[in-house]
């Protein structure tokens, strides 16, 4: 056996043999000592990162959530804020109803005694005004005499008052329609002066019977009154009725 059969057959091995022991060794050193380490570290970040991701997702999460309460919240203090103003401005209004409505009492208290103060004052002046007009109707005042004189028959006549004391005023003349027609004015306003001239002619009974006139005039106080005088159908005077 030479020395290269030997290097070949019987030492080379045992050198690989060696080798790859030591590699063996050398890989399981750098396992135990390096890769498990690496590995831990890896699965480590990842698992913080995953745990980290879920823990900001949650976070976020329960920000949302409270900011949505935050905002609810102020809605609901936005919206008592509101109602406490509303109930304010209601109050206010009530109380100036209430108040609106005592001034209107007020008001309708003195003007019903103030309407009840004016009708009675009104109701005693009424009464006092109408004593004095009965006192006053009570007197015995001269009373008018009609009396008609012919001017000339069938056309001219003069209508007398023979008492002068007797004031009297709007005096307005008239006579039956199948006694006497008028051909001119028969209503004279304002105070009468005592004799008025008036035109007309006799009619049919007029000529037979004779014509009653009628006077309608106002007195002293104001009140319409009513006087008569008579025509004979042969005037030559008036006969006072």
């Amino acid at each position: 056996m030479t020395g290269p059969w030997l290097l070949e057959f019987f030492i080379a091995p045992v050198i690989v043999g060696i080798v790859l022991l030591a590699l063996s060794a050398l890989f399981r050193v750098v396992r135990e000592k390096v890769w498990r380490p690496v590995g831990r570290g890896l699965r480590w970040l990842t698992t913080l990162r995953i745990t980290t991701s879920t823990r900001r997702n949650a976070l976020k999460h329960e920000l949302a959530e409270a900011l949505d309460a935050a905002r609810v919240g102020e809605s609901q203090v936005a919206r008592l804020k509101r109602k406490s103003l509303d109930l304010k401005t209601e109050v206010k209004g009530l109380k100036a109803a209430r108040e609106y409505l005592a001034a209107e009492q007020k008001t309708a208290v003195w003007d019903s005694g103030h309407a009840h103060g004016l009708a009675d004052g009104r109701a005693e002046g009424r009464a006092e005004a109408l004593a004095e007009v009965a006192a006053e109707r009570a007197v015995l005042r001269p009373r008018p005499a009609w009396r008609v004189d012919v001017l000339r028959e069938g056309e001219a006549y003069v209508l007398r008052n023979s008492q002068p004391d007797a004031v009297v005023a709007d005096v307005e003349l008239d006579a039956h329609h199948q006694e006497f027609a008028f051909t001119g004015p028969r209503q004279w306003y304002g105070v009468f002066p005592g004799e008025v001239e008036f035109k007309g002619g006799w009619l049919e009974m007029g000529r037979r019977f004779g014509v009653t006139f009628r006077i309608q005039y106002r007195d002293e106080l104001g009140d319409v009154q009513e006087g008569r005088a008579r025509v004979d159908k042969e005037p030559r005077r008036a006969i006072i009725l």
